[in-house]
């Protein structure tokens, strides 16, 4: 772009700024002394500088709010990312310390933590229940002899060691399961509890590095979500990591671990 009385501003900007190169520059210089008059404003805008005054602003420290100044709403909004464990370490400084301060702040956040509790409720029936339906799924898949002189004796030999309450007669979790035979889950039921202990095994680590840590979230970018089925699901999940996952995440997050 050629410099003229249409565009010359941006030239004069951008010298101001230090973006022209010296070929720039030599244009710039020519331009100008071929326009006196412009020579004039060019060498206004070097000598101009903006001074920013001295001004005092008495009290200005009150301006600042505590955590003692939370809203309702802020509160609430507050109380539900802590129990998510979507705030730094400041904020949630700053919330414990405003409910400490209040009563019925500290009312309303215990009110939105046994709401969050009772998420768990009858999570341990809700676990084993689970963990049988696999046992059974991959106990179905792994026979290696048939027939079956009974379905229901089958079905009470593989879930023993999960059944919670007396079998009824004439009826068996193996005839509605239609998740297994024509459901697309053969011998792939368990993947429903397997994905939960990998989700709460992840999160922890995520906790344990801070929740925004950005070296952990790379690494969770690099060896899960960009990988896909190139290696081995438990290998890149050790890459991510360090370890083969753990149950006891999903346990403390079920409410049947202490934390």
């Amino acid at each position: 772009m050629q410099i003229d009385r249409s565009n010359y501003e941006i030239w004069l900007i951008d010298w101001l700024d230090g973006n022209l190169n010296n070929s720039q520059i030599e244009q710039l210089e020519i331009f100008l002394k071929e326009n006196p008059g412009l020579k004039e404003e060019f060498e206004e805008l070097t000598t101009f500088r903006l001074n920013s005054p001295k001004m005092l602003f008495q009290h200005k420290n009150q301006l600042k709010k505590t955590s003692r100044d939370l809203s309702d709403s802020q509160l609430e909004y507050l109380s539900v990312a802590y129990l998510e464990n979507d705030l730094s370490v400041e904020e949630k400084t700053d919330l414990l310390e405003s409910i400490e301060h209040n009563k019925e702040k500290k009312s309303s956040f215990e009110l939105i933590q046994k709401i969050k509790d009772s998420a768990n409720f009858l999570s341990g029936y809700q676990t084993v229940r689970q963990v049988g339906l696999g046992r059974l799924d991959m106990a179905w898949h792994n026979l290696s002899e048939t027939p079956l002189n009974s379905v229901a004796e089958f079905e009470a030999n593989a879930t023993k060691e999960t059944d919670l309450f007396p079998p009824l007669k004439g009826i068996n979790t193996s005839c509605a399961f239609s998740h297994i035979f024509h459901g697309g889950y053969s011998a792939g039921y368990y993947s429903y509890k397997w994905a939960e202990v990998l989700e709460a095994d992840t999160f922890e680590f995520f906790l344990e590095t801070g929740v925004f840590n950005k070296e952990t979230a790379n690494k969770f970018k690099e060896h899960i979500l960009s990988k896909g089925g190139s290696e081995h699901p438990m290998e890149l999940y050790k890459k991510f990591r360090g370890q083969e996952p753990s149950t006891k995440p999903l346990l403390k997050k079920s409410g049947l671990l202490k934390k």
